[in-house]
């Protein structure tokens, strides 16, 4: 059975720039952020309901949700902001994150252990508390965009030379790295996890697979 994908496109309107999407599967709802407009919007899985969830943003990017608090976190150029999902105000939004001067890109959080993770796009893997404290890099030069927490390993893309990314995996300090593969044609920007089969799953942006 190797059938294509089933490919729908939603009623979804506004989109300038994207570089990254999540899904709330609490409430059921589609977040995407717009790099160009510097927006995030949110809206219902089929399309509907689209609203501006937030606006005047620094470039974000990679976006993650602390379910137990109802927080989002979202990257900036220069850090990670995060807002209340139960706010309505497209303008609430906090600094979790500051003076990071090397573009931080993927985010993800470690639920277990309440740890927000992210890679720097010019540089270093790093870590910090939810509860704002230990503010650490753990890997430093590594140049990337995606960043995945599944069990006790870190996940992310590593930028080595043109055409030529590799996806890696770590233990949560950022020790025992492995190379998972090689010869990624472009800066990755979204990973996923699929439980039952136990795989990742990344797009190759200049392949178009």
């Amino acid at each position: 059975n190797n059938q294509a994908p089933i490919v729908s496109v939603l009623p979804v309107s506004g989109l300038q720039d994207s570089y990254g999407m999540t899904y709330d599967s609490v409430n059921n709802k589609v977040y995407v952020s717009d790099y160009e407009a510097g927006k995030i919007y949110r809206f219902d899985p089929d399309g509907s309901n689209q609203v501006e969830f937030r606006t005047g943003l620094d470039s974000p990017n990679a976006m993650s949700i602390d379910y137990p608090n109802h927080i989002i976190y979202w990257d900036t150029s220069n850090g990670v902001q995060r807002g209340d999902l139960n706010s309505t105000d497209v303008n609430q939004k906090e600094d979790f994150v500051a003076g990071q001067a090397n573009d931080p890109d993927g985010i993800c959080i470690d639920p277990v252990h309440r740890v927000l993770y992210w890679v720097n796009y010019n540089g270093g893997v790093w870590k910090k508390n939810l509860d704002g404290s230990g503010e650490a890099e753990i890997i430093p030069a590594v140049e990337g965009g995606s960043m995945l927490v599944v069990g006790n390993r870190i996940y992310f893309d590593q930028y080595i030379g043109s055409g030529d990314i590799h996806l890696k995996s770590a233990n949560l300090d950022g020790s025992d790295i492995a190379v998972l593969a090689t010869g990624i044609s472009r800066v990755v920007y979204a990973l996923a996890y699929e439980k039952t089969e136990n795989k990742i799953y990344w797009g190759d942006r200049n392949l178009g697979t």
